[in-house]
């Protein structure tokens, strides 16, 4: 199996597993399901890249987009928090 083909199908496994996880305790907030999604695809990302070098620069650009998403979603929700208070 290729590595695209290795990295995409434990990026689904794990998707499923922390969603029904998730679901099975309650949890309702969109952005907290947003957030372990990207830290689970971050981690899956960098291991990825660590075990297949040639990957690299692909999965470079795809770990970027998931971080800057991250950081999208981190600052709304602090924008939320310090202007609500």
């Amino acid at each position: 199996m290729r590595v695209y083909n290795q990295y995409i199908v434990s990026l689904a496994v794990a998707f499923s597993i922390v969603n029904v996880s998730m679901a099975a305790t309650g949890q309702a907030s969109l952005d907290l399901h947003f957030m372990v999604l990207v830290i689970v695809s971050l981690v899956i990302t960098l291991l990825s890249v660590l075990f297949s070098p040639r990957s690299r620069r692909a999965l470079s650009v795809v770990g970027s987009a998931f971080f800057a998403g991250f950081l999208v979603v981190l600052t709304l929700r602090m924008i939320d928090i310090l202007g609500g208070a």
